[in-house]
């Protein structure tokens, strides 16, 4: 199961579209809360996170995160193309910050890298 975290509907009609295309499983979430909510009830294979959804980048949700699953692999999306945001989220922990526009394949090779490492750490 993939998570998604975006508060753009057209953005999030998308990324689920095309995930799904590759057949994962995937739900949409538009804000933190409940998508921490859900990771006590459904450990998902990957985080897919607009660095854009308010409050997600905050240490304390990073935390919380990682708390409750410490090898989830998370991929931020951005289009602010700062390099101090990559840089953060890479020291919070994440896979990877992929920059928009989002290029289909270029997301779906690091989803299953992320996949991939997720199922390596867990085991």
């Amino acid at each position: 199961m993939i998570f998604i975290l975006n508060k753009n509907p057209s953005e999030s009609r998308r990324l689920l579209r095309l995930i799904r295309s590759d057949g994962f499983e995937s739900v949409v979430f538009s804000d933190t809360d409940k998508i921490l909510v859900a990771i006590k009830k459904q450990k998902p294979a990957c985080l897919i996170a607009s660095i854009e959804t308010a409050d997600f980048d905050s240490k304390t949700h990073y935390e919380d995160l990682l708390k409750l699953m410490p090898q989830l692999p998370v991929i931020i999306i951005s289009d602010s193309g700062e390099v101090s945001d990559a840089v953060k989220a890479i020291r919070a922990g994440c896979f990877d910050y992929i920059e928009k526009p989002i290029l289909d394949r270029q997301l779906l090779v690091r989803l299953h890298d992320a996949v991939g490492l997720g199922q390596n750490k867990g085991s």
